[in-house]
């Protein structure tokens, strides 16, 4: 029974170089096939994600080792920031956004996942408020470029239906002009 565990332990342990070198392999050879730079930008990529899941695998080799979760996952954002600044060319507040939700979520997870961690609540807390911070900033550029153009379209909208509506109109305007004018308006409610 011994034996089978060490096994097991041999076999996950090579796990992660093996992959590693596969995914490097294909993208070198995808490189020399069709050379460019979304394969350029593919290679630190598997490189990241290669190490950040070295050590996602040694927190479930052992439960205990929670710290792992902390270099894994920003290994595995940092893959994320490369992917969407070179092959989704993602830049600026929105990006800014992305990494500061990035680096709060290992830490919320750790105190998620153990209440006694309370400590991790205050890198999560304050990566949080500035990715709010950042993303409520953000919608509100968004909310003052689209007002202008949300005025327009209500706009065209008012006057395409006030054109096909004048015999309505007239009759509701009457009746409106009589009602502010009408022998009931002086008297007192």
């Amino acid at each position: 029974m011994e034996t089978q565990s060490n096994n097991h332990r041999r076999s996950s342990r090579n796990l992660m170089p093996g992959l590693l070198l596969v995914a490097l392999g294909g993208i070198f050879l995808a490189g020399q096939l069709m050379p460019g730079r979304f394969t350029d930008a593919l290679i630190p990529v598997v490189i990241l994600l290669g190490i950040g899941f070295t050590f996602f695998m040694v927190y479930l080799s052992n439960r205990q080792n929670w710290w792992a979760l902390i270099p894994g996952y920003t290994l595995v954002a940092i893959a994320g920031i490369v992917v969407l600044s070179d092959i989704v060319h993602i830049d600026g507040q929105l990006m800014g956004t992305y990494v500061m939700f990035a680096i709060a979520f290992p830490f919320l997870y750790v105190f998620l996942n153990n209440r006694q961690n309370w400590w991790a609540l205050i890198p999560a807390g304050v990566m949080g408020t500035i990715g709010v911070g950042l993303l409520l900033d953000l919608a509100g550029t968004f909310l003052l470029t689209a007002i202008p153009g949300l005025m327009i379209v209500g706009g065209i909208y008012m006057l395409v239906r006030s054109m096909g509506r004048h015999e309505e109109t007239d009759e509701e305007n009457q009746e409106m002009v009589a009602a502010m004018t009408g022998p009931d308006t002086d008297t007192p409610r």
